[in-house]
């Protein structure tokens, strides 16, 4: 990554005659990236995932928002905004995503991609067709998923279609 940059700013300082060559182009190939395995992976255990879910997506918690002085444009009088407390909890959108997550082991770029269509609330199926991808160029598009064996359907438990059925019905 540094050595993408630090070449791309080098190529942009050529072509703009700052320098007369780009010494990136003399370093040798870097060798290439080791590709992490199951073994040095890290996930939760069944546990973990029981807690983060029963916990972290159902928690509450408060925002504090100070004393603050404005002025009236208008009038050019001042005021006083006391402080006050937010109660808040995790956003659905994020409790769907996370338990998504969870049970269906989908890759992020697969989950962004869903559509309502894609998803059979009566058999509880979620259809894996596409996935969401992302290039500086291009900006977000919808592609195939990575491999072929990435199209796919997955049985989903009544708790995320309930979910789901909740964030449908408040996207509406």
């Amino acid at each position: 990554m540094t050595f993408t940059v630090i070449n791309s700013v080098f190529r942009y300082a050529v072509k703009k005659q700052y320098v007369r060559e780009n010494p990136c182009l003399r370093c040798d190939d870097l060798p290439p990236v080791e590709m992490k395995t199951g073994e040095d992976l890290s996930f939760f255990n069944e546990d973990q995932a029981k807690r983060f879910m029963n916990d972290a997506l159902t928690m509450e918690y408060e925002i504090t928002f100070g004393e603050r002085h404005r002025k009236n444009k208008k009038t050019g009088e001042e005021y006083t905004i006391k402080g006050y407390k937010v109660k808040k909890k995790v956003d659905l959108m994020w409790q769907v995503y996370f338990t998504m997550a969870i049970h269906t082991t989908m890759r992020r770029g697969e989950m962004c991609a869903l559509t309502w269509d894609d998803i059979d609330f009566d058999k509880g199926i979620i259809s894996i067709t596409k996935a969401l991808a992302m290039t500086k160029a291009d900006g977000q598009y919808i592609k195939d998923p990575k491999t072929k064996a990435g199209i796919r359907d997955i049985y989903i438990p009544a708790s995320l279609i309930t979910l789901l059925k909740q964030w449908k019905k408040e996207q509406r």
